[in-house]
């Protein structure tokens, strides 16, 4: 058998749009080719939770894609298609994303005697669905060669679940895939209006990413100066965020998920990160790269990120009041928030790079291939 030039990565994902994992995931596969591997992206879906736009944006890039359809995590049938694309395409590895990815790509590594990498991208609510997750997450890091946290707080975290020895590879982006600001048009179509202040929060609706918080921190300072607030994201927590923010007289557009996000983020007067609890929230790093000023909460990688009053403002979770005086402190002087819209840039651009990524993932993956 003819070995390919480069070893060839398998990473597997079970998605449904292009939430920032994806992104995260189509950013490394940029800068693994300069690390020496070829990489080609699985993307697990079902008849419920199609996975199509990750296959499009991956070949778009320019890389190999596959669309792995099943009628569930459990399929029996899913693996088995899994282990032909391994043997057919000659990967030397798999790297799993989250739970179903973690799932099958440990059944297929075993099947087909392959190392299995798995990233853990961290957990956030408690709901029972989460914890099945979770308890699948840690048999699958039990049975991989290597396992990667994007942060410290999430290396703690899996230490304490009895998964020690995880590698710490902070998320990076590829700068260069962040859009131009949006026009007026475009915010307008959003529900935005242009002329006003913009705050914006992205994420999950639900309660773990605290944008009941927002909404009530930007309720006090929206006192003293009018503005508006777009939540970017779906999710279960949706029309009670509309109901309370009609009891706070606040101006609120949720326009869904948005595939020109950072286009968007790059209009705001201020991104605010409200979250109880995060890994290494991509949403931060695009408002960061795009020169937005941010007000982020100190959890997980973000006080590595952020210097509080240098790139951004750090509050503790759950701490409206702190939040609502960072906001009007942004607010009330531009001079300072474009300092700090800078700052923010230039913190990205040293640090969160997607090649210093790439270059970390691949150093966890060469020893793994030579064995």
């Amino acid at each position: 058998m003819v070995e390919p030039d480069r070893p060839r990565v398998l990473h597997l994902r079970s998605s449904t749009d292009l939430s920032g994992p994806d992104r995260i995931l189509l950013d490394l596969a940029a800068g693994l080719p300069d690390e020496g591997f070829e990489v080609h992206v699985g993307a697990l879906s079902s008849r419920r939770r199609p996975a199509a736009p990750l296959v499009a944006a991956a070949r778009e890039q320019g890389l190999d894609a596959s669309l792995l359809p099943s009628r569930g995590p459990t399929d029996s049938r899913l693996v088995v298609r899994v282990a032909r694309l391994i043997r057919r395409r000659r990967i030397a590895l798999i790297h799993a994303h989250e739970p179903k990815g973690q799932l099958v790509g440990t059944a297929a590594s075993r099947l087909t005697r392959t190392p299995l990498v798995v990233t853990h991208h961290g957990w956030l609510s408690r709901s029972r669905r989460e914890e099945v997750y979770e308890r699948v997450g840690i048999r699958a890091m039990a049975r991989s060669a290597a396992v990667v946290a994007v942060g410290d707080a999430g290396a703690r975290e899996l230490a304490e679940r009895g998964v020690p020895g995880a590698v710490v590879v902070s998320n990076g982006i590829r700068l260069r895939r962040l859009q131009p600001p949006a026009s007026d048009a475009r915010l307008s179509q959003l529900g935005v209006d242009p002329t006003r202040p913009l705050v914006i929060g992205c994420g999950r609706l639900e309660p773990a990413k605290g944008f009941a918080e927002l909404l009530a921190a930007a309720g006090l300072a929206g006192r003293v100066r009018p503005l508006t607030v777009a939540l970017l994201g779906e999710g279960p927590a949706r029309g009670a965020l509309g109901r309370r923010a009609a009891r706070l007289g606040l101006t609120l557009a949720m326009p869904g998920h948005l595939d020109d996000a950072p286009a968007v983020m790059a209009r705001a007067a201020v991104f605010v990160l409200a979250s109880r609890k995060e890994g290494s929230p991509v949403a931060l790093l695009e408002a960061m790269g795009q020169r937005c000023p941010v007000i982020a909460t100190r959890v997980g990688d973000v006080p590595t990120l952020i210097a509080d009053g240098e790139q951004g403002f750090l509050v503790d979770p759950g701490d409206t009041p702190a939040m609502a005086r960072a906001l009007a402190t942004v607010l009330a002087d531009p001079r300072r928030a474009r300092a700090l819209g800078e700052a923010a840039r230039e913190r990205i651009e040293a640090s969160r790079d997607h090649r210093r990524m790439a270059a970390r993932i691949a150093a966890v993956y060469r020893p793994l291939l030579s064995r």
